[in-house]
């Protein structure tokens, strides 16, 4: 909003500018009289107004505990063997990888060239520099550091810049909220206040719509600054503690225009009759609003009055598209719980089974708890379908899956993996314990009265216990066999392996 208004000069007094923070350069060197030339050489830069700090550090170790108290250092002098031969070189990598700070500049400076070739350690280490410490003269170190310096300078604005795009970013998506909206009037008040040379004191009211034009509806404060600050909840009736204010407020809204009294100023700021109520902002200023500024307030009080035109589109909007948001995500979740039930049994299907089998299982491995498997199919299912007919056949499995959906429990798992065929997986369960389970399915499923009179069915249930190592495929093999075995001694038995 700043770009709408030319603030007035401020009449207070110049402050005197305030000494800068010095640079901080680490000096990461285990010869003291390194960090002594050091010292006498850079101690007297002075590079955009602000001296230079050094900070000592005799060992990577010592390098990193400065580095945890001083989070603003500019530059590092690093030599390159220290505690080992490669300390440096691992304190870079701390500074790139772990601490993951890429804007400080490092300059790696050695005694001992040969022991950190520069072509090797300029491509696989994230340095900025590389001098032997010969060729290092007192004006080179000087030219090296200010150049660093700069550097980190320009890092530091371009990533000052990247976080205040991240900022505006992450608030883009409650800017349009009610708090947004207070804020965005906040916002107004302290321009209007700014404009009138006064510091931000003032009250920005709203007036719910009505179609009598002629009638006061309920007002209240979305925003409040300075002496009014108390005013948040008022509702500017009869009990309002700012009475003449309130009144001015009220002529506004009441001839639809601003109103300009001596010390305050009622800024009559219209809405659209479909989209937002009129709003008024109160504020104060030294001295009674002159022509000229009237004409900029109006000016300002209309592009005010399309902001908050557009902010109540974009809440509209913004609630519409949630809503049709979690209409789709609900849809989504139907969609793919269809796509993973067993239209006719009710029951998982086979993908989805052995999805959620495979989590199970490697559950029980981590957690060495007890699970249980078993296979079972419905004994002659095929005479079922010969004798009494297909959509016979569709009625009995159907039955069986109601069956299986009350006996079994909400975490087991059970899936149609053929046609009359089926499995389940019961976590933190023993195959004797399964077996029981396996008894009642057995039992129920010969209770089952079909349309039928003489149409009865059975069930051969294998089962079998898990052991580490087990896979689904494993599971299935020994359930599998299990069934087989049940059917040879005459099926509708439950045999477990």
């Amino acid at each position: 909003m700043s770009n709408l208004l030319k603030l007035k000069k401020s009449d207070k007094p110049g402050v005197k500018a305030v000494q800068a923070e010095p640079w901080n350069i680490l000096v990461v060197d285990d010869d003291p009289e390194v960090f002594a030339v050091s010292s006498m050489i850079l101690s007297h830069i002075n590079f955009m107004g602000r001296d230079v700090r050094l900070l000592k550090a005799e060992s990577a170790a010592q390098a990193k505990q400065v580095m945890a108290e001083h989070d603003d250092i500019a530059v590092v002098l690093l030599d390159v063997v220290m505690e080992t031969d490669d300390a440096g070189l691992m304190l870079v990598k701390y500074i790139r990888e772990d601490v993951k700070n890429y804007t400080i500049r490092i300059i790696l400076r050695t005694g001992q060239p040969g022991q950190a070739p520069e072509e090797k350690v300029i491509v696989d280490y994230d340095i900025n520099d590389y001098k032997s410490k010969s060729e290092l003269t007192a004006q080179k170190l000087f030219t090296t550091v200010v150049a660093a310096l700069r550097s980190y300078k320009h890092i530091k604005a371009l990533e000052a810049n990247r976080i205040g795009l991240e900022r505006v970013i992450n608030s883009s998506d409650g800017l349009f909220r009610m708090h947004s909206m207070r804020e965005f009037s906040s916002g107004v008040l302290s321009q209007l206040s700014a404009y009138l040379g006064h510091e931000p004191e003032g009250i920005l009211c709203f007036q719910n719509k009505t179609d009598d034009k002629q009638s006061m509806c309920d007002m209240g404060v979305i925003a409040a600054a300075g002496g009014f600050e108390e005013c948040l909840k008022c509702e500017l009736g009869v009990n309002c503690s700012h009475k003449s204010e309130s009144d001015l407020v009220k002529q506004a809204f009441k001839a639809r225009e601003s109103i300009y009294g001596e010390r305050e100023t009622a800024l009559y700021i219209g809405g659209s009759a479909e989209h937002i109520n009129a709003t008024v902002a109160l504020v104060r200023s030294s001295e009674k609003v002159d022509e000229i500024d009237r004409r900029i307030l109006e000016v300002f009080s209309k592009k005010i009055g399309l902001g908050f035109h557009n902010v109540s589109l974009l809440e509209s909007l913004e609630q519409k598209v949630e809503e049709r948001t979690n209409e789709l995500h609900e849809a989504n979740q139907k969609l793919t719980e269809l796509a993973c039930t067993d239209l006719l049994t009710g029951q998982r299907t086979r993908h989805a089974f052995f999805d959620q089998a495979e989590k199970e299982i490697q559950r029980a491995k981590r957690y060495g708890s007890d699970l249980a498997f078993m296979f079972f199919d419905i004994d002659s299912f095929k005479q079922v379908n010969d004798e009494f007919g297909h959509i016979a056949g569709d009625d009995a499995l159907a039955a069986l899956g109601r069956v299986l959906t009350t006996v079994f429990r909400a975490n087991d798992v059970v899936g149609r993996v053929g046609g009359d065929e089926f499995v389940a997986l019961l976590p933190s369960s023993s195959s004797e314990e399964a077996v029981k389970v396996a008894e009642r399915i057995r039992s129920q499923a010969a209770a089952i009265q079909f349309k039928h009179k003489d149409m009865k069915i059975s069930l051969s249930i294998g089962v079998t216990g898990f052991s580490d190592g087990d896979s689904v495929e494993h599971l299935i093999s020994r359930a599998d066999e299990a069934m087989y075995s049940a059917k040879e001694q005459g099926k509708n038995k439950v045999v477990t392996i």
